[in-house]
């Protein structure tokens, strides 16, 4: 089976021979591949839509893995009991929403050992949530799919050290080992800060404060740039 960049680079953070949980499946796509590949003994794919659950049954089927992979429809945790799964994944989502999911439902999430996320936004929300509730930042990737970049987060119970509060936003691991795909990134986030800039200068009657704290911003991702060898 190919993966997408994105799907494979979650393949790599998920642990080998353990019990592994998708949540939001979608076409079962991710489960199938960890088990075909021998990286997960079993897996259960959770969906809520009945759509997409029946075209993930299909791929089962037409890998023959009806008995190692479990297909399950419901939304977020509540398809899951306390301790079977070892590892959950929880990818396509918001930030903010994979919040909500792990909020929801903390029976279930006290009993997981290792969890994979793949924010589609709000990532430092994620982090900040997960470090605040116990979790470390075991690892960070970044990967590159069309022309987004998106970031794999997997979380383990444990302490996360201190960080910059814009260490936090772009990730720690990123930062730690100066993954290359920081520069572009770091680039994108400070077009939005100048352009935000930009509107508030348009605008007489907007607060001092605010683009005080933008152009704070501005000169942090410039030194970090800088740090990294870019302009």
């Amino acid at each position: 089976m190919q993966l997408s960049p994105r799907l494979l680079a979650i393949a790599r953070q998920v642990p080998p021979e353990r019990v592994v949980a998708d949540v939001g499946t979608d076409h079962a796509l991710l489960p199938v591949y960890l088990v075909s590949t021998g990286i997960a003994p079993r897996a259960i794919a959770v969906e809520l839509r009945r759509g997409p659950l029946d075209r993930a049954l299909r791929n089962v089927q037409s890998f023959g893995l009806a008995g190692q992979v479990e297909l399950r429809q419901g939304d977020g945790l509540e398809a899951l009991a306390p301790g079977e799964a070892e590892v959950v994944v929880i990818a396509g989502l918001g930030g903010d929403r994979i919040v909500e999911i792990l909020e929801a439902h903390p029976d279930v999430r006290g009993s997981v050992p290792c969890w994979v996320f793949q924010p589609m936004s709000h990532a430092g929300t994620l982090r900040r949530w997960l470090v605040a509730h116990g979790y470390r930042l075991a690892d960070e990737e970044l990967v590159a799919e069309g022309e987004r970049i998106y970031e794999v987060i997997r979380a383990e119970p444990g302490r996360e050290p201190p960080q910059e509060a814009l260490v936090m936003e772009i990730g720690p691991r990123l930062w730690e080992r100066r993954d290359p795909l920081l520069v572009p990134l770091l680039r994108r986030r400070l077009e939005e800060v100048e352009a935000r800039l930009a509107h508030l200068a348009s605008r007489p009657e907007a607060g001092a404060g605010a683009r005080s704290g933008l152009e704070r911003l501005a000169n942090r991702l410039g030194e970090m740039l800088a740090e990294l060898g870019a302009r």
